[in-house]
């Protein structure tokens, strides 16, 4: 096998092809290495590993994820320098061999906000955290998120008590605590562990942070879970939230960095003004769906589309229904209160809701879906 190894590594085509985008070909030749483990298992491999990874879920990162995780159960070791990098900033750490280890600020810098976004609104809830494990992925969630399964375990290196966070409010801004934050609502148990631990340490970290006035804002939305779990379950190991929760609290804090957001006074108002929530309702949805508000629209549409996003399994579907959410926002479809874009959302939750088999019996069966859907299509 080591023959074999040897052959692949010292491929001239071999660096390009790790080091590239992703690719068929770049997919096979990873799994193939990870079935000649621990042959494969070589320190120098690190680099172009590193140098060629997204952390996506596309197939070559989930590949080049795997064949690192081989690698280090072997006693290979990942992490050469800490904090550790991948993607571009590898390779520009790499070429340079004099160079300082890399900022914290830096790490969270090379993020793509956009592929952010998309990973907080699409989370992958049924992910496992082990990533030697085969996992079925859609098409849609391939090309356009983060993988969980490496980007929790980075975040926790960055917010540790050994490394020193140059920027603390840079966690907040690059999406990591809100990344962290969707993932309380993964059906993995370590998943939402691992969520919950970046959650605390950098509840630490902001509390050593000297920004005075500012850090009590966050250490207050991480107070808020806290006493927010302690009150509604007497279990307290890694519970399961709604993913409507969790969604409606990572984009607040996105919306609590930007003072100028519309959306600024009314979810400031609701978060900063209560020590603790009900994390198994929908946050607010009363006061912003009725909003009176110049920005009643706006609002409107905010929390409609967080219900839309959020509408990922079974608990939200019931915490719906508990609220009587699927019976408002039907009646409100043809009031005239209601815009062509606020309709839109409409629907599309119910779409969201059509995709869980649960949802579907129950909203067809005992919320009146078919004669409500019979009425407007007259």
């Amino acid at each position: 096998m080591k023959l074999v190894v040897e052959m692949i590594t010292s491929h001239s085509s071999y660096l390009p092809l790790v080091m590239g985008g992703h690719s068929v070909l770049k997919t096979r030749v990873l799994d193939l290495l990870s079935t000649l483990a621990p042959a494969s298992c070589r320190q120098e491999q690190i680099k172009p590993l590193l140098s060629g990874y997204g952390a996506t879920l596309l197939s070559s990162d989930r590949a080049t994820l795997r064949l690192l995780s081989v690698m280090e159960r072997h006693g290979v070791n990942i992490a050469m320098q800490r904090p550790m990098v991948f993607g571009k900033l590898a390779v520009k750490q790499f070429a340079n061999q004099a160079a300082k280890a890399n900022k914290v600020s830096d790490c969270l810098a090379s993020l793509n906000p956009d592929l952010v976004q998309r990973t907080i609104n699409n989370f992958p809830v049924s992910l496992n955290l082990d990533p030697v494990e085969e996992v079925n992925i859609l098409a849609e969630e391939e090309e356009s998120v983060y993988d969980p399964r490496f980007l929790l375990p980075y975040l926790s290196t960055l917010t540790s008590g050994e490394i020193y966070i140059d920027r603390h409010m840079k966690l907040v801004e690059c999406g990591a605590i809100s990344f962290a934050l969707v993932s309380l609502s993964s059906q993995d148990s370590e998943i939402r562990g691992m969520g919950y631990h970046i959650l605390h340490r950098f509840y630490l970290r902001m509390s050593e942070a000297k920004m005075l006035s500012e850090k009590q804002i966050w250490i207050h939305i991480i107070s808020l879970v806290k006493h927010g779990l302690a009150a509604a379950t007497e279990s307290k190991t890694c519970v399961k939230l709604p993913s409507v929760t969790t969604l409606f609290l990572a984009r607040s804090l996105f919306i609590l960095c930007n003072p100028s957001h519309l959306m600024y006074n009314s979810i400031s108002t609701f978060l900063l003004a209560k020590p603790t929530m009900n994390l198994f309702t929908v946050p607010e949805f009363l006061r912003l769906f009725h909003s009176k508000d110049v920005n009643a629209a706006t609002q409107r549409s905010w929390i409609l589309s967080v219900l839309r996003d959020g509408l990922r399994d079974r608990l939200d579907h019931q915490m719906f229904v508990q609220q009587y959410v699927y019976k408002l926002i039907f009646s409100n479809f043809s009031s005239c209160l209601a815009d062509r874009n606020s309709q839109l959302i409409i629907l599309e939750i119910l779409e969201r809701s059509s995709r869980i088999s649960a949802a579907a019996f129950d909203l067809v069966a005992n919320q009146g879906v078919a004669q409500w859907l019979a009425l407007i299509s007259s």
